[in-house]
């Protein structure tokens, strides 16, 4: 039950929402389902790592318990996969430099996409990555891609019901959406997941994923 309740929540319904769908055959509140959530993600974080050539990479502000965060997003061109997902409280060269150098490092990504934010050219050059400024035109499909990341994770409590200041709540769910959207989640334009599990349907694909990278969540 703990399972199909993330899966519901990571499908699009609300904490309150999957409680409610949950409810005959368990009652338990929407926080409890917010735990779970939270130790899974916690569980996942570092599990799945992509590699790429090239990232069209953005950023956007989102609020967060009633605070402003910055949430940078890493797209490979290619597979249409997200590379990473990072918050930070603010956007300048030096929080650039360190979320390229990762992609650099972790997803062996060598060229880099903007729309032509003035804080990229420095970073990317710090980071060692080629960096290439696209016009409006150019980066329309990524961008329509960006946003429905951004759509869905405003979806998925961008607004997090915690007294928490920091950010180990928001990268818990952030690698979970990154396993569900790249994995699991069905792209109509892709006809699947970009890199997909085994299973013919979402929800044996999410069990797969978890039977085979935390068999110890099964149980």
């Amino acid at each position: 039950m703990v399972l199909y309740g993330v899966y519901l929540y990571l499908s699009g319904l609300s904490l309150r929402r999957v409680s409610a769908a949950l409810t005959p055959f368990v009652r338990r509140c929407w926080t409890a389902v917010w735990l779970w959530v939270q130790e899974l993600g916690g569980a996942m974080d570092g599990l799945f790592s992509h590699r790429a050539v090239e990232a069209f990479v953005d950023e956007t502000q989102v609020r967060v318990h009633g605070g402003a965060w910055w949430l940078w997003i890493a797209y490979d061109i290619r597979s249409r996969a997200i590379l990473s997902l990072e918050v930070s409280a603010i956007r300048c060269g030096l929080t650039a430099y360190r979320f390229l150098r990762r992609l650099r490092l972790e997803n062996r990504v060598r060229t880099v996409y903007t729309d032509g934010g003035p804080w990229y050219p420095w970073a990317a050059g710090q980071a060692r990555l080629r960096h290439v400024v696209v016009s409006l035109e150019e980066c329309n499909p990524w961008q329509r891609a960006i946003e429905t990341i951004k759509d869905r994770l405003e979806v998925f409590d961008v607004h997090f019901p915690c007294r928490c200041h920091g950010k180990r709540h928001i990268k818990s769910l952030l690698s979970l959406y990154k396993a569900y959207y790249n994995h699991i989640r069905h792209h109509i334009t892709l006809g699947g997941p970009p890199t997909p599990m085994k299973g013919e349907t979402e929800w044996l694909r999410f069990k797969n994923l978890i039977k085979k990278e935390m068999p110890n969540a099964l149980n």
